[in-house]
């Protein structure tokens, strides 16, 4: 090729900026550059999110802050894709199993909500709207490109760009894409953890993770609550599921040692084994069973006592009752309560749960 006179080699890629371009005008590469960094940092960050003395809520800033502006680079290019993100994704995946202390199976989606961790797709896709709606105000030659974009065959990123919202999004405006996303998963999520969470009035984030920060005391209750929330807590259940334990326990409580299953619902509220425990914690805030043959009656009551699990896991917790607990000027506290509640019983329980293990 010979400009001005010159004779210009060509290139198969080039790299401006950290962004790859190259002949196929696609952003495979980017988005495998973005992958590989994301997995050099997390290798160079392995020993500070392992290590258990670290406070989550310093490992979840670190993920925020540092890895997440690595993977979503030039997210501009490659959002409104999730098949795009899903190799960045995946090395974000077992950064936050490394804080969450959990395995492959865990529901990653959940952990993520409630870590306050967004995903890729999502992050990468307000930027691209972002984008969309900013660039064609800018000064630049790109705002030309968007305004009178070239027909072509293939979609480029403004049709691209242009056809996802439409049919996606409500209206033709800012801020629609996360609106869009948050909705959509939502309605399509149908997995047990959700019900669950849906069923209690759990909500996507607790407090937990601040609180840990502020009552180092009761820090492995607190993390207890979080792993109640995320459905990671290992009740004697979920061990027999896991095929750790005896089948019989499915339905066998080892700790009351009556045939009720040993669940999240059954240690916080009814266990006889932590009578005593309760009743100097949360057992202030739990309601004395009936006995009617009403079955509205009894609904109702068993309904009040599925939304008690969520108050006691941090429903309707605001970030204001952290700043009166600061203060000094609250009256209680349902999360606290539940956490001095678990560390009391957290010691007895894990001699219970081994017993069984290797009996």
């Amino acid at each position: 090729m010979i400009l001005q006179g010159q004779k210009a080699n060509s290139t198969n890629q080039y790299i401006y900026l950290c962004y790859i371009m190259n002949s196929k005008w696609d952003v495979s590469r980017t988005i495998k550059n973005n992958k590989n960094k994301v997995r050099k940092a997390v290798y160079a960050a392995y020993s500070f999110l392992r290590r258990s003395g670290v406070q989550t809520a310093l490992k979840i800033k670190f993920i925020n802050s540092v890895l997440m502006p690595i993977r979503c680079y030039c997210g501009e290019t490659f959002g409104m894709y999730e098949a795009r993100c899903k190799p960045i994704q995946s090395e974000i995946d077992k950064e936050i199993r490394l804080v969450a202390n959990v395995g492959k199976s865990a529901a990653m989606e959940r952990i993520r909500d409630e870590l306050g961790i967004a995903a890729v797709f999502m992050r990468t896709s307000t930027a691209r709207e972002r984008a969309y709606h900013k660039w064609p105000k800018s000064k630049k030659w790109n705002a030309d490109l968007i305004k009178a974009p070239m027909k072509a065959r293939m979609a480029t990123w403004v049709t691209g760009s242009a056809r996802w919202i439409k049919n996606f999004c409500s209206q033709d405006s800012n801020g629609q894409t996360i609106v869009t996303i948050v909705d959509r998963k939502r309605r399509n999520n149908r997995s047990v953890i959700h019900r669950w969470t849906v069923d209690r009035k759990i909500g996507n984030k607790g407090n937990w993770v601040d609180l840990q920060a502020m009552y180092s005391d009761l820090k492995l209750g607190l993390q207890d609550i979080g792993e109640m929330r995320m459905d990671t807590f290992r009740t004697a259940q979920r061990l027999s599921n896991m095929k750790i334990v005896d089948q019989k326990f499915k339905n066998f409580c080892p700790c009351c040692n009556i045939y009720v299953p040993e669940t999240v619902d059954h240690i916080l509220l009814s266990c006889s084994r932590w009578r005593n425990h309760r009743s100097s914690t949360i057992g202030r805030f739990i309601p004395t069973p009936i006995r009617s043959d009403e079955k509205i009656l009894l609904s109702s009551f068993n309904e009040a006592r599925l939304g008690l699990v969520g108050k006691l896991l941090g429903w309707g917790e605001s970030k204001q009752s952290l700043s009166q607990l600061r203060a000094g000027t609250a009256d209680q506290n349902f999360e606290l309560e539940t956490a001095k509640f678990l560390s009391d019983i957290r010691v007895p329980r894990t001699h219970i749960l081994q017993s069984i293990r290797y009996s």
